[in-house]
């Protein structure tokens, strides 16, 4: 079903193999082909957008430009859409942006902020936090990097479903909490008269901690990464947002090329999250081509590291002295 049919729509019906479901502003029921009453229902799927609080955000009357929570609430109901459209088994997927550029140029008129090769300037700092999200039943692993459509830190840039950061994150954005600073960005549209759809270019230029790393290990089938710091017992697990396998020939055949961790954690970590004591996020970045800018790689996080030692007293200490040793530089990645 065509994302912007499902959005755009007040009222919403779906005819499925046995059953009617319909849909507006307040409520979704459905009724099976057996005549049966109707019953409120949690749809899945394509109708899943519609419980994200998009549809009542676009059908609703513009009241102005807002930089609080209303723009927090549009910015999480955009995430929700994105990941539900991200997953689906695209017939283009190079026309990703195109396919979402309708609905980011209506909410537009609601943000007070710039878009950005499908992420909003409200929020940037924790959207780029934005992971590959790994199926495990059916099996579900990255898939190849595809021909340029998007820089890499955009969730266009890749193939399959975009696993948004933490919301609560996003509703108590306040940038001076994040420990890096975001100090230029901007994308480059195939055409000025359609600002909001594909693009030819970006690039971001950020500022914070950044560490160098040289161990680390590639599972080829799971595209899994494992790094690891010896000195201070430090071991991390994540999903490469894309299989890469020049990066995996690079470092069986020859020098071990070095990625970079780019910290994106918040200062100070918000309340009431899971382990919001642990919370960290990462950015995994290797160099482009030119050698003077970065490509982003993946992303690492305590939440998702699954490493039991690191919410131990030892495995804190260890954290709070490896994470001592991050310099805080600015780079640029496209």
């Amino acid at each position: 079903m065509h994302l912007n049919t499902v959005l755009f729509s007040r009222r919403y019906l779906h005819y499925g193999p046995s059953q009617l479901d319909w849909s507006c502003m307040d409520r979704s029921d459905t009724v099976d082909r057996r005549g049966g009453p109707a019953f409120a229902v949690d749809f899945d799927s394509e109708l899943h957008e519609r419980s994200s609080g998009l549809p009542k955000v676009l059908n609703s009357p513009l009241h102005g430009l807002s930089d609080g929570p209303d723009s927090a609430s549009t910015v999480q109901a955009w995430w929700s859409a994105i990941a539900n459209y991200s997953s689906r088994q695209l017939t283009v997927p190079e026309d990703k942006l195109n396919a979402v550029a309708s609905l980011a140029e209506a909410l537009s008129a609601r943000l007070d902020c710039r878009y950005f090769a499908g992420l909003w300037g409200f929020g940037l700092e924790i959207s780029l936090c934005w992971g590959f999200e790994v199926q495990w039943s059916p099996p579900k692993t990255p898939q190849l990097r595809p021909p340029y459509r998007a820089p890499s830190w955009s969730w266009a840039s890749i193939d399959g479903r975009a696993d948004p950061a933490p919301f609560q994150l996003l509703i108590a954005h306040k940038p001076e909490q994040f420990e890096t600073q975001i100090l230029e960005v901007d994308t480059q549209p195939l055409t000025l008269l359609a600002p909001f759809s594909t693009v030819t270019s970006g690039y971001l230029v950020i500022c914070g901690p950044l560490r160098r790393q040289e161990d680390y290990d590639i599972d080829p089938h799971s595209w899994r990464i494992t790094l690891r710091d010896a000195e201070f017992g430090i071991t991390l697990n994540s999903t490469l947002d894309a299989q890469e396998p020049d990066l995996l020939k690079m470092k069986n055949d020859g020098p071990v090329p070095c990625l970079w961790l780019l910290r994106m954690k918040t200062t100070p970590r918000p309340a009431g999250l899971p382990f919001a004591d642990n919370l960290a996020m990462y950015l995994l970045l290797a160099q482009a081509p030119d050698r003077t800018s970065f490509c982003r790689k993946g992303l690492v996080s305590y939440m998702a590291s699954g490493d039991s030692s690191l919410t131990s007293s030892k495995g804190r200490e260890n954290v709070a002295k490896w994470e001592d040793s991050f310099v805080t530089q600015t780079v640029t990645i496209i």
